[in-house]
């Protein structure tokens, strides 16, 4: 890369990050006013600390060690990963397999489909209690919640994916203009990835 191209590719970088803070202070103006607002009235008003407690405070809480409260963040970092990662995968692997065989068996769609419909209408929300009180709290129960949001979207979604024509398979190969490995991996990217991910609103 020539210093006129690197030059060039600075300043377009530097206008992106200029438009960026234009589209979007006025947004974290209004974000900041109102903890400052929050702040000031609550330090005005006198009011508890356990009715409403102030930003700073609660920001001195979250990210410094306090007599009333110790968060254990390589621990809590650890297991969440743990939880998010082994979810992942288990709902992936199993979701994408059982869609495979949904396209493939016309017995298996007309069995599984109803009934994975049904299920995926019933709001997680509701049902996580349930679990809970089931299974009680621990790893396995947050991973089983997480794998009831992300299975049924991303089963559905990858046999319609699935059922597309050949014609729309072919333009997709033409558009991305690689191997069937590169496709793969591209539709899994930019179609199945955003409906894996919903299980994240839990």
């Amino acid at each position: 890369m020539s210093l006129r191209e690197s030059e060039s590719h600075k300043l377009s970088f530097g206008r992106r990050v200029l438009y960026l803070i234009e589209d979007n202070y006025r947004s974290v103006l209004v974000i900041l006013g109102f903890f400052l607002v929050w702040e000031v009235l609550v330090r005005l008003f006198h009011v508890p600390e356990v009715t409403l407690p102030t930003p700073s405070n609660s920001l001195a809480h979250l990210f410094f060690k306090q007599a009333d409260a110790n968060y254990h963040w390589a621990l809590n970092i650890r297991i969440t990963l743990a939880e998010f990662i082994l979810a992942f995968l288990i709902t992936s692997v199993s979701g994408i397999a059982l869609s495979i065989l949904i396209v493939w068996s016309r017995h298996a769609k007309n069995i599984l489909m109803p009934v994975f419909i049904f299920i995926n209408s019933l709001p997680v929300i509701a049902i996580a209690p349930l679990i809970v009180i089931w299974m009680g709290y621990g790893i396995t129960t947050n991973m089983f919640v997480a794998f009831l949001v992300g299975f049924f979207p991303v089963v559905i979604n990858s046999k319609y994916i699935m059922d597309l024509p050949p014609v729309f398979a072919s333009l997709i190969i033409i558009s991305v203009s690689g191997g069937v490995l590169f496709l793969i991996i591209t539709v899994l990217e930019r179609l199945l990835m955003p409906w894996v991910f919903t299980r994240e609103r839990l």
